[in-house]
């Protein structure tokens, strides 16, 4: 080996060295780079932890005041005007139906009902004469003794007789009609609730003046008027409770058999009728109750408060799709239970919900889920 080689051997390693060194620092600068570049696209897409709509896990329920009133439930008028005659039931009585209550003394309809029968039987004597009298002269008539014209005219005499004959007979049946009205009876089976009149009372024939009120007890019928936002809970067939003060922890099952079409303009209500078969003992026609139904429809689902977003007038959630994007969605809220709130229209049951957003959040922005909430307790119905 000569000189000049022994002199470029360590030149060359020099160099090979150098240029190995220059290599891994490239590698490792561009290490760095990839790094940074991530951490930048790491720090673009929002880090965020999700839920999901919890459903109400019990029912709702509502209590309102409500009246019981008897099945059928009348005042029993005078048909007719008069006194008093006598009457045969009082308070608290049961009657059947048209069992006799009271009698009316009525002078006038008496007389007239006499005249009236008077009437009729002068009438039958007049056209039984005429009768006799037409059959004598048919007779003359085939001998030639009497005109035709003074046959009919005893033909047309008698037809005249019998047409007020039948006018009479149906003055007769009208007055006797009326005579009827002097017994006040039973409408139906019930229970005499009220007494107003006595012996030598003038019974007025109109609806202010009424002589009992009757009161059906077999089966009760409660009214009471449901608010707007339960209007459309509540359907025919449905079955309440009710409960009254005079039995403190007693509950009857009552039906839903009527509901009104439309809402009061001045109450927002809905009147809801309800039937009760057996009422028992306590409960009576016009005692208060209290009507308690519950649902388990409508309820909605169930967010926790920090997940809400309030942006103006609108209550907002932002939802995170299958591609990772946010979407904000509308809201209508329903009760809300301090740590959650009840949402009625506007999410799904299955919709990815993020919670704790951020006030910068915007629609279709990317985000990344980093975990999920699971702890439903906080908002559980009461």
């Amino acid at each position: 080996m000569t000189v000049r080689q022994r002199l470029l051997r360590p030149s060359l390693l020099i160099a090979l060295l150098l240029a190995a060194v220059a290599v891994a620092g490239m590698n490792q600068r561009r290490h760095h780079l990839h790094a940074l570049q991530a951490q930048a696209g790491d720090a673009a897409v929002m880090p965020v932890i999700v839920l999901t709509p919890w459903p109400m896990r019990q029912a709702r329920h509502l209590e309102l005041p409500g009246s019981a009133i008897g099945w059928h439930d009348a005042d029993v008028d005078a048909r007719i005007s008069g006194y008093v005659r006598t009457w045969t039931h009082d308070i608290g009585d049961h009657v059947r139906a048209g069992e006799l209550l009271a009698t009316l003394r009525v002078p006038e309809l008496d007389a007239e009902v006499q005249q009236a029968q008077a009437d009729l039987q002068t009438a039958m004597t007049r056209s039984q004469l005429a009768r006799i009298t037409l059959d004598r002269w048919r007779q003359l008539f085939r001998t030639h003794t009497v005109s035709r014209q003074d046959l009919e005219d005893k033909e047309s005499a008698w037809a005249t007789s019998l047409s007020l004959t039948e006018s009479s007979r149906e003055r007769l049946h009208t007055l006797l009609a009326q005579q009827s009205y002097e017994r006040i009876v039973a409408p139906f089976d019930g229970e005499i609730s009220a007494r107003l009149i006595d012996v030598g009372d003038l019974a007025v024939a109109d609806t202010q003046h009424p002589l009992f009120h009757l009161t059906q007890t077999g089966a009760l019928r409660v009214f009471t008027a449901v608010p707007q936002a339960w209007s459309d809970l509540i359907h025919v067939g449905d079955t309440a409770e009710l409960s009254y003060p005079q039995a403190p922890g007693t509950t009857l099952p009552a039906q839903v058999i009527q509901i009104a079409a439309g809402l009061d303009a001045q109450e927002r209500t809905r009147q809801v009728e309800l039937r009760i078969d057996h009422p028992g003992d306590h409960l009576r026609p016009g005692d208060y109750v209290q009507v308690r139904f519950s649902s388990t429809q409508g309820q909605g689902l169930q967010i926790p408060i920090t997940a809400l977003i309030f942006r103006g007038r609108d209550l907002q959630v932002a939802s995170v799709d299958d591609q990772q994007r946010m979407h904000l969605l509308r809201l209508t809220p329903g009760r809300d239970f301090g740590k959650s709130i009840e949402i009625l229209h506007g999410l799904a049951a299955n919709t990815t919900v993020i919670d704790n957003p951020s006030d910068a959040i915007s629609e279709g922005e990317a985000v990344h889920i980093v975990g999920r909430r699971h702890d439903d307790t906080a908002g559980a119905a009461p």
